[in-house]
C-alpha cells in the first residue's frame, strides 16, 4: 500500500517538471537545445530515486562484440560503474561499455510510429550485443506528446509483428522496448501487477501525475530489485488503484513474422 503523505510530497515536483517541459516546448524554437533540455528534465525526474551506484548520463554505448548500426547517440543512459568503468568522458558526453548499461531511455518530443519502430530496432541491437548470461538493459521511451490516439502498447505490438522485426529475446525480452511514458497521456509498461501479479502491458493514465509516479516507482523498484536486501521507492509512491485494468494486455510471446 502506497504512502499517501509521501505521494503528496513528491507529486508537486513532478508537476513542476511537466509544466517546465511544456514551457520549453512552446517557447523555444531551436530543436537541439529544446531536445537536450527535455533530456535533462527526464534525468532530473529519475536521478533521486535510483541506487547511488548508478549514474544518469548521455553519450554513446559501445560493445567489443560488434559495431552498432542502428544508433550513434543515446539520449539517457543509466550506467553502473560497479559493473564497468566509463571508457571516455568529455563534458556531459560519455562513451560507455554496454556491460554497465542498466537502462536505456529514448526521449521524443512527439512520438510517431516510425519512432517506435526505430526504438525497437535500437533496443534489440543493444540486447543482442550483450552476452547471453548478462542481464539485458531495460529499454524505455519517454515522450512529451504522441500522434497516437489509441493504445501505445497496442501500436508497439503491431509494429513488432511486422516482417523483419527482432523478437528473439527470452521471456519479456521478446519486447525490446518494455515501457512508453507519454507526458500528456499516460504510462504503458510491461510488468507484473503489484497485487494481482498479472503479467502484461499495464496502463496508468496521466491523472494528477500518477503516470510519472508510476514511471519512477517501477524503475526504482526494478533497479533496487537487483539486490534482494534493498527496496525501491515504489512501496511508497505506487498506488495499485491507478492501473486501468480495462486497458490491460496480457503478456504473450511474439513470434517473428
Amino acid at each position: 500500500m502506497a504512502n499517501l503523505e509521501m505521494i503528496d510530497l513528491v507529486r508537486p515536483r513532478l508537476k513542476y517538471a511537466r509544466i517546465i517541459s511544456e514551457a520549453f516546448y512552446n517557447s523555444l524554437s531551436h530543436p537541439v537545445i529544446k531536445g537536450r533540455l527535455r533530456e535533462i528534465i527526464v534525468s532530473d525526474i529519475i536521478k533521486d530515486f535510483i541506487p547511488p551506484n548508478i549514474e544518469v548520463v548521455t553519450g554513446i554505448i559501445v560493445s567489443f562484440r560488434g559495431e552498432r548500426i542502428e544508433q550513434n547517440q543515446d539520449d539517457i543512459i543509466l550506467f553502473s560503474k560497479s559493473v564497468s568503468p566509463v571508457l571516455f568522458k568529455a563534458g556531459e558526453q560519455h562513451i560507455l561499455p554496454i556491460e554497465g548499461v542498466k537502462v536505456h531511455i529514448e526521449v521524443k518530443s512527439k512520438l510517431t510510429r516510425a519512432d517506435i519502430k526505430k526504438s525497437l530496432q535500437v533496443a534489440a541491437e543493444l540486447r543482442n550485443l550483450k552476452s547471453p548470461d548478462e542481464k539485458t538493459a531495460i529499454c524505455l521511451i519517454f515522450a512529451f506528446d504522441s500522434d497516437c490516439k489509441g493504445s501505445e502498447a497496442e501500436r508497439l505490438i503491431e509494429i513488432l509483428k511486422e516482417p523483419g522485426m527482432d523478437t528473439a529475446g527470452p521471456g519479456q525480452n521478446t519486447y525490446p522496448v518494455q515501457g512508453i511514458c507519454v507526458l500528456n497521456k499516460g504510462l504503458s509498461i510491461l510488468v507484473k501487477h503489484p497485487i494481482t501479479e498479472k503479467e502484461g502491458w499495464h496502463f496508468i493514465p496521466a491523472d494528477n501525475e500518477n503516470h510519472l509516479l508510476g514511471f519512477i516507482s517501477i524503475l526504482s523498484n526494478t533497479l533496487y530489485g537487483d539486490d534482494t536486501k534493498k527496496l525501491g521507492i515504489g512501496a511508497y509512491l505506487l498506488d495499485e488503484n491507478w492501473f486501468d485494468e480495462k486497458k490491460f494486455i496480457p503478456f504473450t510471446v511474439i513470434k517473428a513474422a
